[in-house]
């Protein structure tokens, strides 16, 4: 009996493997047929004067662009590496502090409700200002460069991260937390146990939504104060007119934002992974 069950798991989990493949195929082949459509009409409507290649260039010398910088060309005395990993880093530096501070301070806010009481209010005003108009403040404390660029990230993840984890931790079930304590649970295995893991996902869907702000912090303080970075190099492209570049960099860009999203999916299925059971 034991071999037959085991046979039969063995069975369903290889008749589920192509099943996923299939379901996979048919999220991404859609997707692929879109984008290919979006680019022979870009191709199509350039080369047949519709549009002046002069404006918005084409896939064709984006890519050979693209190509080459790839290959150590340079852009504008610049290697296009040295631009990436200028917003790369700045991205990823300010990310980790921006959510690491923004879920701390959710959690206390969604504990201690006197705390929540005084500094919410501070928080909102902080988030209701534009955060490209602190970009010269920044720049006064950090100077230009690199400092600059993570502070302005900092700011734009620690905002949305907070609120996101203000509201996931005050929307646990106080029964639960109550009830823990009274069988004698100690605080930190009721803030671990319970309370985090309950607000876990409105945790991640702050993460998640972190990520494109994070980007628009670092492109938005390279536009205005940097002498380096994907921001600096479009901004720069826009100046000389040069539309091929300006695609160039935004492929760069579009593809530091799927690797991160990517990696914070994988993050994700290894948290909630209790979910799904």
């Amino acid at each position: 009996m034991a071999v037959t069950a085991e046979a039969t798991v063995a069975e369903i989990e290889g008749a589920a493997r192509p099943s996923r493949r299939r379901d996979l195929f048919g999220r991404v082949w859609p997707a692929l047929v879109v984008g290919i459509v979006l680019l022979g009409a870009w191709q199509l409507t350039t080369a047949t004067g519709i549009v002046s290649r002069n404006l918005v260039s084409e896939p064709g010398a984006v890519a050979a662009r693209v190509w080459h910088t790839l290959g150590g060309a340079p852009m504008y005395q610049k290697s296009i590496w040295v631009n990436v990993w200028v917003t790369a880093r700045a991205v990823c530096i300010g990310y980790l502090i921006g959510a690491a501070a923004g879920v701390v301070i959710g959690y206390v806010l969604g504990r201690v409700p006197f705390v929540a009481a005084v500094f919410q209010p501070y928080i909102r005003a902080l988030a209701a200002v534009p955060k490209i108009a602190l970009v010269p403040l920044l720049v006064l404390i950090f100077g230009i460069g690199v400092k600059a660029e993570t502070a302005n990230v900092v700011l734009m993840v620690f905002i949305m991260v907070v609120f996101s984890t203000f509201s996931g931790i005050a929307a646990v079930r106080a029964d639960l937390v109550n009830l823990a304590r009274i069988m004698g649970a100690p605080r930190l295995t009721v803030a671990t146990r319970i309370v985090v893991p309950a607000a876990l996902p409105a945790i991640m869907s702050g993460l998640r939504a972190g990520v494109p702000f994070a980007f628009i912090g670092a492109i938005t303080s390279e536009f205005i104060a940097s002498s380096s970075g994907l921001g600096w190099l479009m901004q720069r492209a826009t100046g000389q007119y040069d539309p091929t570049g300006l695609f160039t960099g935004l492929f760069y860009l579009t593809v530091l934002v799927w690797v991160l999203v990517q990696l914070l999916r994988i993050v994700e299925s290894r948290l909630l992974r209790w979910q799904r059971r």
